[in-house]
């Protein structure tokens, strides 16, 4: 695909809540379209002021979707119009982007996909591939094993979400960390969200979405200190019976290629590998 001509200026602004129809339209027929939100919900997190679009000779060229964290921030959606440039979009998306994760003591950027018409012009400005991500699928709606019935399982609230993210950071290694920011926007956006507890206060929390048929976990973690309890699978099990009642008949989910431990984990409950690994790529400001 050839990119289209590089235009004499570009601006990054917020979109406005009336420009949903012209976006919706760019991404029905643009095919330089990467997309790893839940698409349905754009006027929602329009509404939020986390859309951008890049401006070239005062005409939409592009908008994208990065959420601004720490410790790395994410970029989660991008369509370029026909007939503009990924190169300078690229590089108006990351002019904008680096001061912004600064503010935020973001250590770099991640991009999770391996688009043929944007990879090139990620590594370009200094991405590199640092992973690479599975995807494992479980069919049925009814999942046999119960796990932990001594935690209590509820819906996650607003107030949930210091102890969510600490929750995550005691799970994960600082790359594949959630921070406050990603989320408040999960809690937002996410269908299921349900956290696991005890007198003690939250232990692990998992959320989701689902379309038609198919369910999809998003997230899963369990704080370090209460893992190998059950508190994992009552939390799968959890979100499978709301998610069945809803017509779903099957569940995947995303982990680490390296994670062994998580794989062996999901494949005693039925998941197994339902697609080809999926890159993971990292811009590191640190490596400047």
């Amino acid at each position: 695909m050839v990119d289209g001509p590089i235009t004499t200026r570009s601006d990054v602004r917020v979109a406005a809540p009336d420009e949903l129809d012209e976006l919706r339209l760019l991404m029905s027929w643009s095919e330089r379209s990467h997309l790893r939100f839940q698409t349905v919900r754009l006027a929602q997190i329009l509404a939020s002021g986390l859309v951008r679009v890049v401006s070239q000779d005062g005409r939409i060229a592009a908008f994208f979707y990065l959420t601004v964290d720490q410790p790395f921030s994410m970029i989660r959606g991008l369509v370029v119009r026909p007939g503009h440039s990924t190169a300078r979009v690229v590089e108006s998306v990351m002019d904008w982007a680096e001061p912004a994760c600064a503010d935020v003591g973001a250590q770099g950027v991640s991009f999770i996909g391996d688009d043929r018409w944007l990879v090139p012009h990620l590594e370009h400005a200094g991405f590199r591939r640092r992973g690479e991500i599975v995807g494992l699928h479980r069919p049925g709606a009814y999942l046999a094993r119960e796990g932990n019935l001594e935690c209590r399982v509820r819906p996650a609230e607003a107030a949930d979400l210091d102890a969510i993210v600490t929750v995550d950071w005691s799970a994960f290694e600082v790359p594949w960390r959630n921070g406050p920011q990603t989320t408040h926007e999960f809690l937002m956006q996410m269908p299921h969200f349900l956290v696991a507890e005890d007198d003690a206060g939250v232990m692990g929390y998992i959320c989701g979405t689902n379309q038609g048929r198919s369910g999809h976990v998003v997230r899963l973690a369990v704080h370090r200190r209460q893992q190998r309890c059950g508190i994992g699978t009552r939390l799968l099990r959890e979100i499978l019976q709301r998610m069945s009642g809803m017509g779903v008949r099957g569940l995947s989910l995303n982990t680490q290629r390296e994670n062994t431990q998580s794989q062996l984990f999901y494949r005693s409950l039925g998941f197994s590998l339902s697609r080809r690994p999926t890159s993971v790529y990292r811009k590191d400001f640190q490596d400047k």
